[in-house]
Order: structure tokens, then sequence, then C-alpha cells
């Protein structure tokens, strides 16, 4: 946890310093930008993420922001001649209000296809489908593998992510019990009795997971499959389509597939064929 705190006071500190790529720019000045602008670099593309959300997102031991989702953007910067790309860390309950109103122009982390987001904003074609929701309890708590199995019991969920929404949605029984920090659960709640299980992000709980001292004491399982996507607003449909190009050459030449086993290995989630 003190890893995690650490990261994020670097990637504040970088942020205050100017040294993400890209010009800071005033939101006022934040509107749809054309691919001309960004291949001449008129205009930085901003992208919203979480700083501290490994594998996706994260601080290497080198002291660089790093991660999957960073790489894949910049590489598909790269190859549709973008100039300039700005990475700004915003927090999760905040960014689809962020790319609505214009102070970011795409989400990137591992953010999932869902019909509600699928109507509100433009999503790309999938770049990563093996993750999902995930189940993680303490040894002899469980099993659960399933929505079904969570009926009647206590389910930690960050507040206003997509797996409280399907528990309060789709297991009427269960006792939704959220938080604003992932690692509230991860150190306090399941410990101390006051959940049962906590519905998370399947890959990130396995990334963070496999560094801790006791993760033997724990057991997690995949219950519901996701498609992970980059989020633009509506309006953006030029950008969306260019990068949904380029995603497809990714895929077919494998280099999608190398930047995610760069970051996925040693976690046991196979790398997909194009969806």
């Amino acid at each position: 946890m003190v890893r995690f705190c650490i990261a994020r006071l670097w990637f504040a500190l970088v942020l205050t310093a100017g040294l993400v790529s890209g010009p800071a720019l005033a939101q006022s000045d934040l509107k749809d930008p054309s691919l001309d602008q960004l291949k001449r670099g008129e205009r930085a593309l901003i992208v919203g993420h979480l700083a501290d959300y490994p594998p996706f997102h994260f601080v290497g031991k080198d002291g660089k922001p790093s991660g999957m989702d960073r790489e894949i953007v910049l590489a598909m910067a790269k190859r549709l001649g973008i100039r300039k790309v700005e990475f700004r860390d915003v927090h999760f309950g905040g960014l689809k209000q962020a790319l609505a109103d214009g102070s970011i122009d795409m989400i990137a982390n591992n953010f999932w296809s869902t019909p509600d987001r699928e109507e509100r904003f433009a999503l790309t074609t999938p770049y990563y489908v093996k993750g999902g929701l995930g189940a993680l309890w303490l040894k002899g708590k469980g099993p659960f593998k399933d929505l079904d199995s969570l009926a009647g019991r206590r389910v930690s969920v960050m507040h206003g992510t997509y797996g409280e929404s399907v528990v309060r949605e789709q297991v009427p029984t269960a006792t939704v019990v959220p938080v604003d920090e992932e690692e509230t659960v991860l150190e306090k709640k399941l410990r101390d009795g006051e959940a049962d299980v906590y519905l998370g992000y399947y890959t990130r709980l396995q990334f963070v997971m496999k560094a801790k001292d006791d993760a033997k004491l724990y057991e997690d399982a995949l219950i519901k499959p996701m498609k992970s996507t980059f989020a633009l607003r509506r309006t953006e449909a030029e950008l969306r389509d260019a990068i949904n190009q380029t995603l497809a050459a990714m895929w077919k030449d494998g280099s999608l597939t190398k930047i995610k086993k760069h970051y996925l290995v040693p976690l046991a989630i196979e790398t997909a064929n194009h969806p």
C-alpha cells in the first residue's frame, strides 16, 4: 500500500513540474482535436487514466510512468503520426465526466465496453479481451466463481464502478460494501470480516496479489469476462476510426500481443487473437 501511495505522490509531482508529454492546456482550449492537428503537433492528445493502476498504469522501478495501456497508446500515436501525447491522472470515478466535459480526449484505463458506455461514448475495438470482473476472498470463505454465489453475501466494490452496478442490479440479495480505495479492501475489509468477498478488476487483482507476501491467503476467480477498449467522445469519430485501423494492424502484426505479454507475465492470463 505504501508503494502505491508513493507512486501516486510521484506522479502528482511530475504533473506539477510539467514533465508529462505535451503542454498543459486550459479546459476552454480542449475542443475535439482533428487528426491533422494532432499530426502537426498543434495540439496534444490528452489521455485520462488512473496513475496508480497496475498493470495498465503505474510507476516503474526506474521512477518513470509505465504500464500496458500507456505503452499501447504511445505505440498507436506513433503509428498515426501524433506528435504529442499528454497523460492526465484522473480519479477513477471522474474519468467519464472528464471525457464528457472535454477535460481529456480519451480514456485509457482498462475501460470496458458496456451497453451504457456504447451509447454515451465512441468506443474503439477491443485491445484486451481476457480480463473482466473478478472475485477475491480469503481461503476457506468461498468459493465465489459466479454472480449467483454472491447472493446473500457482503460484497465489497469500489464506489461508482461497473462492479458496483452489476452487484446492485444482478445480485439484489447481496449487501454492497462500497469503498473509495481498492487497497482498503485488500488490506482491511476482508481481513477484518467486514466483507465476504471483493468484486473488482481481475487483471489488476492478480497483478497486485502476485506482489503481496500474503497472497497465498487469498483465492480469486474470473466471474464475468469483459472487453477493454479506449473511449472517446462521440464527436471524435474520425480519431476513433483511425485508432481502430491502427489497433487492427497491431493485432495482425503481433505488436499488440508483444506489449501485453510484457506486462501480463507472469499472470495466468492468455493474450488473445483479434476479437
